[in-house]
């Protein structure tokens, strides 16, 4: 277990591994426990392009993860306070600690035994000659891409509900008949962004960025075929869309 200590003066920053110990479980932890201290909580994405973000500000239905999991590291960034927040199974590790780096999802994973080897003798099989069958092609379906105008000056397209960043963009929580067009980021520490319409005042979903901004406008169709312009501000959580 780790005391995470608040600072009453700015944030504070944890690193650390989420795993088991001896023959404790080790179940996942509910980030929205500790919602009203927390900030951000990071990990790298599965493709190793940046990191993926637990926005506590936002409704977790925006947050692609919701719990600790076992046998992952993570960063933490808690909120100014004076609180101490205890988090049951997670080991910090800094530059000053004796476990540094651990990543494996227990304290002393059990060794797999080394396989013994049978040799199988070499049979030389009979050739027969059959007749080729029909082969039925597989399809691969298309993809309908935006009308070209959409995007027009923008580098980069980014689908609604699509899994890769683009750009160095991610989506979250929009919808999949939706899409962004931006101009891209230089790569680096996540933030993310969510995009609200203007007049409706409506949640289209997050933008999740990586590094700094290239450029500012965006642009947007929502999933009822309606578009949308405005300007993403570094560092601003919400960025107002305002309809064409």
């Amino acid at each position: 277990m780790s005391n995470l200590i608040q600072s009453p003066t700015s944030v504070s920053f944890y690193k650390g591994w989420y795993g088991k110990c001896g023959n404790e479980e080790c179940l996942p932890f509910n980030l929205s426990d500790i919602k009203s201290k927390l900030k951000y909580v990071y990990q790298t994405s599965g493709l190793n392009d940046g990191y993926i973000v637990y926005n506590a500000s936002l409704p977790d239905r925006f947050n692609i993860f919701k719990t600790l999991q076992c046998g992952h590291s993570y960063i933490l960034i808690l909120k100014p306070g004076s609180d101490t927040i205890s988090i049951p199974h997670f080991i910090t590790s800094s530059h000053g600690t004796d476990d540094f780096g651990r990543i494996v999802a227990e304290c002393e994973p059990s060794l797999t035994p080394t396989p013994s080897i049978t040799v199988t003798p070499s049979i030389t099989p009979t050739i027969t000659v059959s007749a080729t069958p029909n082969l039925t092609p597989t399809v691969t379906p298309t993809v309908t891409p935006p009308p070209p105008e959409l995007c027009d000056g923008f580098p980069h397209t980014l689908p609604g509900e699509h899994p890769l960043a683009v750009g160095g963009i991610r989506v979250q929580g929009v919808h999949k008949d939706a899409i962004v067009c931006h101009m891209g980021t230089t790569g680096g520490t996540g933030w993310n962004t969510v995009l609200k319409l203007n007049p409706s005042g409506d949640l289209a979903g997050v933008l999740v960025i990586n590094g700094a901004l290239l450029g500012s406008d965006i642009r947007y169709r929502h999933h009822d075929g309606v578009v949308y312009t405005g300007q993403i501000s570094m560092g601003t959580s919400i960025t107002i869309l305002n309809k064409v």
